[in-house]
């Protein structure tokens, strides 16, 4: 009986010894920025190996049509031939002719990403600077599969100088494995000459790449970022992971939220006048780190994860006084304005199912969907007294859902509003999000102490000067206004 126990042992170390080893190699190969070399041997099961896509202006295969010169061999070295290729909407496929258990796959990328115009921008895909370059992991690696069971190592062989900034470690010596499916492909790497600074925000470090002419303007980029960063961290009651890459480069400003790191490009000047636009920007991006990294929908549901997140940002940055009130005002008056056009462009679907095409319905997604939560945020004081709010609904499933890695569902939201509410307010979801009933504004904002003045795209936020007392104490509560 020993006997076999220990030799039960002996086999389960063994086979851990080989699961840890199996893993897919990549190799990074960075000569110049203009061209990337990719050798990898990958642990295949079928015939496929594939890579997301976004299609951009004229290059409808998207980040795929840039990967050059694919050569594979089996684990003999004998060729294994590509027998098509197919864009499959939101990933590309190439169908090998036989099947290689261990398959050795080599190709180049045509660094030139950023001469393309691409639906939700290139910061979102690669670019080009003077010090390296941006890549987000999905548009790198040709992968086997999308599941989340394999791990991955990679190494860089670089340029002198150079370096790599991920969010997977500070390893000097550029190698990463038992990265997860999400890691490898569902984050930001920088290469290049660049500097790389840890910031510490709370209990959450901050790995930071500021372009060059950034460099000036970090102490007024950490100076917003730090007490807003604090405030979402408490209304979720705690950080979703110990560190995170940011990446911040000059450019036409927009940005991107990955699985631990994420993407922003800012106009200057960056100064307290800009910070409506670069800093609101770069709050909304790190909300997302909890809402949309964190807390994962089921099936789609950008209006929350765009539009709550829109909204609360806004409130954040009242609260912390970091955008003043008429900041604030505007703000919400151009997401009323947006929903305002969204239905003069014959946008009809409703908000839920807006998120299916997100990119041909941003101005309803953004629009009605940030104007829904923050209704939505004064209807749930109205009904508990003003004893708590969106905040609360956001901190409970966050830390009952996202903590324990559950997606959440549309039910779950309505669920969690009318625990916090303490009444069931599933008619205003039925009216505004699965309905396309029109918005009545006042109805709802007076029960908050504001009102809309409202003439086609024009739109004006204020107090209302006969509110009741309760409703400037929601108000006060909501947007932090006395």
């Amino acid at each position: 009986m020993k006997i076999s126990f220990k030799l039960f042992l002996l086999m389960m170390f063994i086979m851990g010894i080989i699961k840890a080893k199996a893993q897919h190699q990549y190799q990074v190969v960075v000569e110049n920025p203009n061209t990337i070399r990719v050798n990898a041997t990958l642990l295949v099961q079928g015939k496929e190996l594939h890579l997301p896509i976004m299609s951009a202006d004229n290059l409808p295969d998207g980040p795929a049509a840039l990967i050059k010169n694919i050569q594979l061999t089996d684990s003999n070295g004998n060729q294994v031939k590509v027998e098509s290729s197919k864009n499959n909407g939101n990933y590309f496929t190439w169908q090998m002719e036989k099947t290689a258990t261990k398959l050795n796959l080599q190709y180049e990328i045509d660094m030139k990403h950023d001469q393309y115009k691409w639906p939700f921008g290139v910061e979102e895909i690669s670019y080009r600077t003077e010090e390296g370059f941006m890549i987000v992991g999905r548009y790198l690696f040709i992968v086997p599969n999308f599941g989340e069971e394999d791990r991955y190592a990679v190494d860089f062989e670089l340029p002198k100088a150079w370096s790599v900034s991920s969010p997977w470690s500070t390893d000097s010596t550029f190698h990463f494995s038992e990265l997860s499916g999400s890691e490898l492909r569902d984050n930001v790497l920088f290469v290049g000459t660049h500097r790389e600074e840890a910031v510490t925000v709370g209990p959450t470090t901050l790995r930071l790449v500021l372009g060059p002419s950034l460099q000036e303007d970090k102490a007024t980029i950490l100076s917003y970022l730090r007490p807003n960063m604090e405030a979402i961290g408490t209304l979720f009651g705690s950080a979703p992971k110990s560190s995170y890459l940011v990446v911040m480069q000059e450019g036409p400003i927009a940005g991107g939220a990955f699985n631990q790191s994420y993407s922003m490009l800012v106009e200057k000047p960056i100064n307290k006048a800009s910070s409506a636009l670069w800093g609101h920007g770069m709050i909304h991006e790190t909300f997302h780190l909890w809402n949309g990294r964190g807390l994962v929908p089921e099936t789609q549901m950008e209006w929350f994860k765009e539009g709550v997140t829109e909204y609360l940002s806004i409130q954040i940055q009242s609260k912390t006084k970091s955008l003043p009130r008429k900041n604030v005002e505007k703000k919400l008056e151009n997401a009323y304005r947006r929903y305002f056009l969204a239905t003069m462009m014959g946008q009809s679907s409703s908000l839920q199912e807006a998120g299916n095409n997100k990119h041909q319905n941003r101005m309803k997604i953004y629009g009605l969907g940030t104007f829904f939560a923050f209704i939505l945020d004064i209807e749930i004081r109205h009904a508990n007294q003003n004893s708590k709010g969106l905040d609360e609904v956001m901190r409970l499933m966050y830390q009952e859902m996202a903590i324990k890695e559950e997606r959440y569902t549309l039910e779950d939201v309505k669920r969690y509003v009318n625990i916090v509410a303490g009444k069931n307010l599933d008619t205003l979801f039925e009216s505004y999000v699965t309905g396309t009933k029109p918005l009545n504004v006042n109805m709802h904002l007076k029960k908050g102490g504001m009102l809309l003045s409202t003439m086609f795209d024009e739109a004006y936020l204020d107090s209302d000067p006969q509110s009741s007392s309760f409703g400037k104490s929601i108000q006060n509560a909501v947007l932090g206004w006395n």
